[in-house]
């Protein structure tokens, strides 16, 4: 590794955050079923948080500062994210649903029980918005609840990669819709799993629709200039 990429990822390690969370501070967040995660806590512990790959901004974002375990791409421009999501009081762990993911799926489902799992089943390379049955054997394995999340911003620009990743403009508004709890059963076969993991991915794009649907509109007391809005409501 040279020492350019070095200094590239401790610059994004120590600059990232702050600029960050400059951004997404000045957001207006409009959100709906925030008690729906704290609810699911207190029932059942941790959880594991699932939204697309595109959305992970503006939940990493309120998530933040909880030593979550996030699954972060074994590519090399995964190192970078990484080191932001480090700095964000992250725990990140290396593999994927596709490719390295049976040590990081293993790893994951050995961790100690106070912390959530946050992860983008269509990631790291897609196809954009296809679940990969990693999260579904993670549920399955640890008993843990899938809790779906939808969110989207606008106006935003949104990159060129496959995902089509959001960036918020500075105060833009962000539409974010928790869903219900999602369990795997312990004893699921391979049929049961499939039909747990596209009724995840129908979720995942109806919460996102409505999460769409949220920015269009300003229904009373759900808007919020907050730094990390879930943080009165468990999430966060």
């Amino acid at each position: 590794m040279s020492r350019m990429t070095v200094f590239l990822q401790d610059l994004a390690a120590t600059v990232g955050p702050p600029f960050f969370k400059m951004l997404m501070v000045t957001l207006r967040w409009r959100l709906i079923g925030l008690y729906k995660d704290r609810k699911v806590h207190l029932r059942y512990g941790p959880v594991i948080w699932a939204f697309w790959h595109n959305a992970q901004a503006f939940v990493g974002h309120v998530g933040r500062n909880r030593g979550a375990r996030v699954l972060i791409s074994i590519h090399h421009d995964g190192e970078y994210v990484a080191r932001l999501m480090m700095g964000m009081g992250y725990d990140p762990v290396r593999g994927s649903s596709t490719r390295g993911g049976a040590p990081a799926l293993l790893e994951l489902a050995s961790t100690e029980t106070t912390q959530d799992f946050a992860i983008t089943p269509d990631g790291p390379r897609g196809p954009r918005g296809h679940v990969h049955p990693g999260i579904i054997m993670l549920a399955q394995a640890t008993g843990r609840p899938i809790m779906p999340i939808g969110a989207t911003a606008t106006p935003c620009i949104r990159l060129h990669g496959w995902d089509r990743f959001i960036v918020p403009y500075p105060f833009a508004t962000v539409g974010g819709v928790i869903g219900d709890p999602i369990f795997v059963p312990h004893d699921a076969d391979a049929d049961e799993r499939e039909t747990c993991r596209t009724h995840l991915e129908e979720v995942l794009e109806d919460l996102t629709r409505r999460a769409e649907e949220a920015c269009r509109r300003s229904p009373a007391g759900t808007t919020r200039h907050l730094g990390s809005p879930f943080h009165r409501h468990g999430f966060g």
